[in-house]
């Protein structure tokens, strides 16, 4: 395809896996934290695995929020995955209440630890259902009821829910699991761990 990916490195998330499905889809994937080679890129991916408030300060320490907000203004996409995804919003209460990118107008709070009577397992790891709720580029040649890959503690509340572009259930909990908002895209799962099905969801990514 030609593209040249760049996986925002802040020293956290799976950045080696996300590079190389992003190479085995075609694309030709640079791990960095330069600011010029992120602006100058084809599109961006935000991993990130762990706390909000600690990906926060990493962006920060690395000068990062400026450059991610600058390359949402130029309209470059950029994709979330998993704490990716969850910085694009407002806020988190995750170990106190911190302010995030502000992409998405929406907040971050923890997933429910029952549901009636039954007690569910936090974090959530694992595999889950993907259920469509809205179609976007990314989903072009995906169908409902394909699983994808978990790992989180904590979930996206958008504030308007045209957003979500799927979820899944937690429990009886509707969970959103993907949102996009114009050039921004986002995973609450993880396409890097999820077989055939995210390779094809990262393959579209590029096509944009």
């Amino acid at each position: 395809m030609g593209k040249n990916i760049c996986i925002i490195d802040y020293e956290i998330g799976n950045l080696l896996s996300v590079k190389r499905s992003v190479e085995m889809v075609g694309a030709n994937a640079t791990v960095t934290n330069d600011k010029e080679k992120i602006l100058n890129s084809d599109k961006i991916i935000l991993p990130g695995v762990g706390a909000f408030k600690n990906g926060m300060e990493l962006l920060k320490k690395h000068n990062l929020v400026e450059v991610i907000s600058e390359a949402a203004e130029r309209k470059k996409y950029i994709l979330g995955i998993c704490l990716g995804m969850q910085l694009f919003f407002n806020e988190s209460s995750e170990f106190g209440q911190t302010k995030g990118l502000g992409l998405i107008d929406g907040k971050v709070e923890k997933l429910p630890i029952k549901d009636e009577e039954k007690i569910l397992k936090i974090p959530n790891i694992g595999w889950n259902e993907l259920i469509i709720k809205k179609k976007n580029k990314l989903f072009i040649n995906i169908k409902d009821k394909n699983s994808t890959y978990f790992v989180h503690s904590y979930m996206v509340i958008p504030k308007d829910k045209s957003v979500t572009t799927s979820i899944y259930k937690y429990g009886k909990q509707e969970v959103v699991a993907s949102v996009n908002l114009g050039n921004i895209f986002g995973c609450q799962f993880h396409p890097e761990k999820s077989g055939e099905l995210g390779l094809k969801i990262l393959r579209e990514f590029i096509k944009l």
